[in-house]
C-alpha cells in the first residue's frame, strides 16, 4: 500500500482518490476509511480510498489493453483536461489504491473473486511489489479493468504551506454488485458505509473526524438530495474548477478558505487575522472549515 510522501513542497504530486457508494434500503452511503493515528499525511482521519500516482500507472500502453475505455472514451468520460496518457494514470491509480486500501477489484475477467481475494492477500502480506506488483497480476490474469465505473467529481489541489502537497483528482463509483470493502487494519484502521448525513453529524460531535476534502464532499452527498440527485450530478460529471484551499489564522484557530468564500480573493499576508465566522448547522452551505479540539467545522462569514 502507498503512503504519500512528497519531497518538494512547491510541487504537488499527482494522486487519486475515489468516492465509493451504495444504495442500502434506498439510501446512499458512503464508504469512508480512518486512518492510522502514525500515519504521515491525515492521521486518524476518515477519509476515501487514494493515494499518489506512481510510475507503473504511467505505462500507457500496457494498460490501453488492459481497461475497457479507448482513448476517446476516456475524453468523453473524463473531459480534455488532461492529456489522454495523464488521465489514464490517474484512473489506474485509482483502480488500485480502491483495491489496496479498500479491498475492492474494479475489473473483469474469469475467477475475477479469486482473483480479487490473491490481489489482496498478497498486498496485505506484503508479498506484493507496490504497482510494479499489481501490473504484474493484471497481465497474469488478464484483467480489464472497469475504468467506465468512475466518473470525475473534483479537483483538489494542498496549500502550499503544507509540507506534503498532492494534486488530485476526486473520482465517484458506484461499487459492483456482490462486492464487499475490507480495509486493512493497518494504514486503515476502520471502514465503514455510512449516509453523508450521519457522517457529517459523527464529525460534530466527534465520532468521526473528517478530512476538509471529504467534509466538503461529504456535504455535496448530501445536497444531491439521495439516489436521483447523485444520479443527475454524475450525468453532468467534470473535474470543475481546481479547488485550491487557503490556509488563515483566526484568534488563535486555523481556517481553511474554501475558493468560494467571500475573503479568498482577499491580498494580504496568509497570517494576516481575518473573523473566524460562523459555525454552520448539517444543511447550511459554508465557505470555509475552522479547526476547533482537533476537529474541522464548516463555517461562514
Amino acid at each position: 500500500m502507498n503512503e504519500m510522501n512528497e519531497k518538494d513542497a512547491t510541487t504537488p504530486r499527482q494522486a487519486s482518490t475515489v468516492i465509493l457508494t451504495r444504495l442500502q434500503g434506498g439510501e446512499v452511503q458512503v464508504y469512508l476509511l480512518k486512518r492510522s493515528a502514525g500515519s504521515g499525511f491525515m492521521p486518524g482521519l476518515y477519509v476515501f480510498p487514494g493515494g499518489t500516482v506512481e510510475p507503473q500507472d504511467r505505462s500507457y500502453s500496457f494498460w490501453l489493453d488492459h481497461v475497457d475505455l479507448d482513448p476517446t472514451e476516456m475524453v468523453q468520460r473524463f473531459g480534455r483536461e488532461m492529456g489522454v496518457k495523464q488521465m489514464l494514470a490517474h484512473a489506474i491509480a485509482a483502480v488500485r489504491e480502491t483495491l489496496e486500501e479498500a479491498g475492492v477489484l474494479l475489473a473483469a475477467g474469469k475467477d475475477l473473486q479469486a482473483v480479487e481475494s490473491h490481489l489482496i492477500r498478497r498486498i496485505r502480506e506484503g508479498s506484493g511489489d507496490g504497482s510494479s506488483g499489481f501490473q504484474q497480476e493484471v497481465r497474469k490474469a488478464d484483467l480489464r479493468l472497469r475504468i467506465s465505473l468512475l466518473t470525475p467529481w473534483a479537483h483538489w489541489i494542498t496549500p502550499r504551506v503544507n509540507s506534503r502537497r498532492f494534486d488530485t483528482r476526486f473520482f465517484h463509483c458506484h461499487i459492483p454488485e456482490g462486492q464487499h470493502c475490507i480495509p486493512d487494519f493497518v494504514e486503515a484502521v476502520d471502514g465503514l458505509w455510512i449516509s453523508p448525513a450521519q457522517a457529517l453529524e459523527g464529525n460534530r460531535t466527534g465520532r468521526i473526524p473528517l478530512s476538509p476534502p471529504t467534509l466538503v464532499t461529504l456535504f455535496e452527498l448530501h445536497q444531491c438530495g439521495g439516489a436521483e440527485g447523485l444520479a443527475r450530478r454524475l450525468r453532468n460529471g467534470s473535474w470543475g474548477e481546481p479547488r485550491r484551499p487557503k490556509i488563515r489564522f483566526s484568534e488563535g484557530r486555523v481556517l481553511i478558505l474554501l475558493p468560494w468564500d467571500p475573503c479568498y480573493g482577499e491580498e494580504g499576508d496568509d497570517s494576516d487575522p481575518i473573523p473566524q465566522g460562523r459555525l454552520v448547522s448539517l444543511d447550511e452551505p459554508f465557505s470555509r472549515l475552522v479547526h476547533r479540539e482537533g476537529l474541522w467545522h464548516p463555517a461562514c462569514p
